[in-house]
């Protein structure tokens, strides 16, 4: 964000774009570029009255729907930046010495239930455990509350995310659990792998929809208190 703009102008055009429906705090960072860049190319204004009139002449500048493009073309480079912060994410949590451990805790784990448990309920402790993380998970990312309550787009995302893949995965899980619940004859290979299978699913979906979304959360505000 520019800073030869005092704090006052910026709140000003904040507000401003605010009210031409752009509920976004990161979008609106980029429309704030965008109208910043222009005053300051100008810079015609000699006081803040000059400079709101300033502001209703650039906008009004805008032909037909002309803004809405430049809306949508700001968020689609904000989705493009954060898609690449996703996946440079992924590939630094989702690190072998990480899916090792993993592995392995896993493998300890259902060789410590095989000892103690049946079949039956080594796949409902599983389950069980699936369930009640994919809960906490999702009600932390549709009940998430951001700083003064603002709106972001990565936040957004993550929800239309949780619509579209967890949400139907975890209904998945669920059938593929009544279903096999009552015809457990598999081997313990078997199990063991279904096993990696929902604790795999569980990772990447939480390494997707919150730690991704709590690191994009952090940059940006550091982004914005340091402009």
């Amino acid at each position: 964000m520019p800073t030869t703009l005092s704090n006052k102008e910026i709140t000003y055009l904040t507000n401003f774009i605010r009210r031409k429906g752009v509920a976004y705090e990161d979008l609106q960072v980029e429309l704030i570029d965008h109208f910043a860049t222009k005053l300051e190319q100008e810079h015609t204004y000699t006081n803040f009255e000059a400079f709101q009139l300033e502001v209703d002449n650039i906008y009004a500048s805008f032909k037909d729907k002309e803004f809405e493009q430049l809306v949508k073309e700001r968020k689609d480079v904000l989705v493009q930046k954060y898609m690449k912060m996703f996946w440079r994410f992924m590939r630094g949590f989702f690190s072998w010495p990480k899916i090792a451990l993993v592995i392995g805790l896993v493998a300890l784990v259902n060789v410590l239930l095989y000892q103690v448990v049946d079949f039956k309920w080594f796949f409902r402790i599983h389950y069980i455990a699936y369930v009640v993380a994919t809960l906490g998970m999702l009600a932390y990312v549709y009940l998430i509350k951001t700083p003064r309550n603002k709106s972001y787009l990565f936040i957004d995302a993550a929800k239309k995310v949780a619509d579209r893949v967890v949400v139907p995965n975890y209904l998945f899980m669920l059938f593929l659990f009544l279903f096999l619940i009552d015809n457990i004859t598999m081997s313990p290979l078997v199990l063991s792998l279904f096993s990696f299978y929902m604790v795999a699913v569980f990772l990447f979906h939480y390494a997707g929809m919150v730690l991704v979304q709590q690191k994009a959360l952090e940059e940006f505000e550091q982004f914005e208190y340091s402009s």
